[in-house]
C-alpha cells in the first residue's frame, strides 16, 4: 500500500493499470521491474535512505497484491539500472526483504516474493485469560492524552532523533472490568503527526498498530520486548486505581516496520491480577502471569 502523499501524479497511473493484472496472476520479470521502479520514484522526495526505499517499493506492491507469492523478481543487476542506485545499495535492500521474511532466494533460480507472508498487524499486547476458564478477556480502551513532546533519552534511543519531537499516545487499557493497564506509545512526530489531529474515535478503542499499517502505509513487521519487575509510581498509580508503590510489571517493546526501522517504543505498565498474559499477543504463545511482578 503506498503511502497517501505518493499515490497521485502520472506515475501513479502506471501503478494502477498494473495493480489489475498482477492481481490475477504473476507477471513477467521485465514487468514486475518497471514497476518497483515506477514505485521507487515515487519516493523520491522522502527522507528515507535509498535502500529503505528500495524496501518500500517491493513490500508495499506485495501488500498490495501488485506482486503475488511466488512471483519472480529482478535480480540485483536489473534493479540497478531500473532504479538508478548502486549495486551495494540494491543488496542491502533485498537482503532485509530476506531477513523479514518477505522474499526469498532460491539457488539457480532466483528470488521471489515468499508465499504465505502475513504482515503482523493484528498484534496485541493486552490479551490475557480468565484464571478459572482460559478463556481471553474482553479489552477496553480510553484515551486520555495525546501530544507532541521532546522525548525522554530511553524514547530518543530506541526510535531515533526526530528534529520534531515525537508523538505520545496516553491510554487507559481497561481488561473486563478486572483491573486496568497503563499504555504509553511514542511515535516519530515527522511520520505520524498527524495522530494529533484526527478524531478521538479513530485512536481511542483500536490496536493502534492496526491504524499505523492502515493509514500510514506503517504495518508493525517485528518487535523486541523487555520486562521490567517494580512498582508503581505515583502518577501511574492514580491512573490504573492502585496504591502507590504497588508490585508493577512494565513492558517494554518497540515495533519496527519496513527496512527494520523502529516506528513505535511502548510502555505498558501491569498491575498484579491473577490473570495470565500472552506476551505480544498471536504473535507470541509465550504466556506469564502478571502476579509475577
Amino acid at each position: 500500500m503506498l503511502p497517501q502523499a505518493f499515490g497521485a501524479g502520472e506515475d501513479s497511473n502506471e501503478v494502477d493499470t498494473m495493480t489489475k493484472a498482477a492481481r490475477k496472476k504473476p507477471i513477467s520479470v521485465e514487468e514486475a521491474t518497471k514497476l518497483i521502479a515506477s514505485t521507487f520514484a515515487l519516493t523520491d522526495a522522502s527522507r528515507l535512505p535509498k535502500h529503505a526505499r528500495l524496501y518500500d517499493a517491493i513490500a508495499s506492491n506485495i501488500d498490495a497484491g501488485r506482486l503475488l507469492p511466488g512471483q519472480k523478481l529482478p535480480g540485483e543487476r536489473e534493479l540497478c539500472p531500473a532504479t538508478g542506485v548502486s549495486l551495494g545499495t540494491v543488496q542491502k535492500g533485498l537482503g532485509k526483504l530476506v531477513t523479514d521474511g518477505r522474499i526469498q532466494r532460491e539457488h539457480g533460480r532466483g528470488t521471489f516474493v515468499r508465499a504465505g507472508l502475513l504482515p503482523m498487524t493484528d498484534m496485541w499486547h493486552y490479551r490475557f485469560r480468565h484464571p478459572e476458564t482460559g478463556l481471553l478477556l474482553p479489552v477496553f480502551a480510553h484515551l486520555t492524552e495525546r501530544v507532541q513532546v521532546v522525548g525522554d533519552p530511553t524514547v530518543r534511543e530506541a526510535l531515533g532523533d526526530d528534529k520534531t519531537g515525537y508523538v505520545r499516545v496516553c491510554r487507559i487499557i481497561n481488561i473486563d472490568d478486572r483491573f486496568r493497564c497503563w499504555s504509553e506509545m511514542h511515535l516519530p512526530h515527522g511520520r505520524f503527526g498527524a495522530l494529533l489531529t484526527m478524531p478521538r474515535s479513530a485512536i481511542e478503542s483500536i490496536n493502534l498498530k492496526n491504524l499505523l499499517a492502515k493509514e500510514f502505509s506503517a504495518p508493525t513487521l517485528a518487535i523486541a520486548q523487555t520486562v521490567l519487575l517494580g512498582t508503581f509510581s505515583r502518577e501511574v498509580a492514580q491512573q490504573v486505581g492502585v496504591r502507590q508503590n504497588s508490585p508493577a510489571m512494565q513492558l517494554q517493546i518497540v515495533g519496527t516496520s519496513t527496512a527494520g526501522m523502529p516506528i513505535t517504543f511502548q510502555r505498558i505498565h501491569v498491575p498484579a491480577s491473577g490473570c495470565e498474559m500472552e506476551i505480544g499477543g498471536e504473535a507470541s504463545t509465550t504466556a506469564m502471569s502478571s502476579a509475577a511482578a
